[in-house]
Order: structure tokens, then C-alpha cells, then sequence
């Protein structure tokens, strides 16, 4: 794209800069009638030679604008893609701590409920020390700890 938007410029002020040469070169050899004196025709050179160059230049301060706005949306995109991938990752971790804990807890949890059911107590302080010692030690051989291959293997995949 860059060779070809150079050559069309240098199209452009090559003709810009021969037109004129032409049409002076054919008012004094005589070829042809030409109408008006030289007077016109130096101030209609001058108003073409003044739009080309007014349009070579407004191209040029509106290329620049274009290319300044796509790098400006470019960086944009990359730092919206850049936080969606780190709000991903996020969620992805707290899902995976979250079933992670569920795991772990669970059954807990279920030998809690089963054992309040069995007793028909709604809280602890409600149990005999002796079912809440036979209770805690229940807990405690149901215990799951997590270990670091645990947590590689459920963080991870």
C-alpha cells in the first residue's frame, strides 16, 4: 500500500508540474489560436498550481488523521482484548476455587446435616460432649486436605 500511495503521488506533481509547462509551451510557439493575454493565463496556472498543491496537502494532513485514528483504535483493541483475556483468566480461577472448595467441603457439609438429622439437634451447643465428641472425631477422619497435586490438577486444566 505505501508503494503504491508514493507513486501516486509522484504522478501527481509530475503532472502537476508538466500541465502548466504544456500549456505555456503551446501559447508562445503559436500552434494553435490561444485565447486571452498572459496575464490570464499566468493567474489561471496560478490557481491550478495552488489547487493541486492545497489538494496535495489537505491528502497529506488527512492521510496523517487516518493513520493517527486505525494506530489509535489498534491500541485500543489490544487493551480491551487484554483486559477481557485477564477478566477470563479471573473468572476461570474463581470458578475453579470455588468447585475446588465445593469439593472439599461437601462432604463436611453432608456428614454435618447427616449427623444433626440423627440426633435431631440444630446446633452444636445443642449435642451431649459426648456426641460432640463422637462428632468432631467423625469430622476428623472425613477430613480431605488438599495437597499440591490437587490444586495443579484442578487450577490448571
Amino acid at each position: 500500500m505505501e508503494k503504491t500511495l508514493n507513486k501516486i503521488i509522484a504522478s501527481s506533481l509530475i503532472i502537476a508540474v508538466l500541465v502548466p509547462v504544456f500549456i505555456n509551451v503551446i501559447m508562445f510557439i503559436n500552434l494553435t489560436p490561444v485565447a486571452g493575454d498572459e496575464k490570464t493565463w499566468i493567474s489561471t496556472l496560478g490557481s491550478f498550481l495552488g489547487a493541486i498543491l492545497g489538494g496535495i496537502i489537505a491528502g497529506a494532513i488527512t492521510l496523517y488523521g487516518v493513520r493517527a485514528t486505525i494506530k489509535s483504535s489498534e491500541e485500543g483493541i489490544n487493551r480491551t482484548l487484554t483486559e477481557q483475556r485477564t477478566i477470563r483468566k479471573e473468572e476461570k480461577r474463581l470458578a475453579t476455587t470455588k468447585e475446588r472448595l465445593l469439593n472439599l467441603y461437601q462432604p463436611a457439609s453432608s456428614l454435618h446435616a447427616e449427623y444433626f438429622y440423627k440426633y435431631n439437634a440444630h446446633n452444636f451447643s445443642s449435642l451431649t460432649p459426648e456426641e460432640k465428641r463422637n462428632f468432631i472425631l467423625l469430622l476428623d477422619r472425613n477430613i480431605v486436605y488438599g495437597d499440591k497435586l490437587l490444586f495443579t490438577k484442578n487450577y490448571l486444566s
